[in-house]
């Protein structure tokens, strides 16, 4: 799967996980690739709901919430150990490179494809 931005595509190896696959997220990963994401599908637009933990994900990443429209509504660094959840409601999250972190902004909107 690859994410775009417009016409461009911005990750070209995404996975998407839905419903109860997106538990396990990166835990136990000490490094995620520049073109590589996780995508998760909550379901449902829902800030508790599409709050991420870090637990034994070794490394930072970045956190990109998309509304049901998969527009940008947060993205922060998130570090390990630690528990983010997004200033408004999300149905999807982007967890990316920690490099990656200046490619998003609130407002954009993405699209994902095979």
């Amino acid at each position: 799967m690859k994410v775009k931005l417009g016409n461009k595509v911005i990750l070209s190896k995404a996975s998407l996980a839905k419903g109860s696959s997106t538990l396990p997220g990166l835990r136990f990963r000490k490094e995620l690739k520049e073109n590589e994401a996780l995508i998760m599908d909550i379901g449902r637009e829902s800030r508790f709901g599409s709050a991420i933990d870090m637990m034994f994900v070794f490394c930072k990443i970045t956190a990109v919430w998309l509304d049901k429209n998969k527009k940008v509504v947060d993205v922060r660094v998130a570090k390990p150990f630690f528990y983010y959840m997004p200033g408004k409601r999300a149905r999807y999250v982007v967890e990316t490179n920690v490099k990656n972190f200046r490619m998003f902004k609130i407002g954009q909107k993405l699209s994902f494809s095979s």
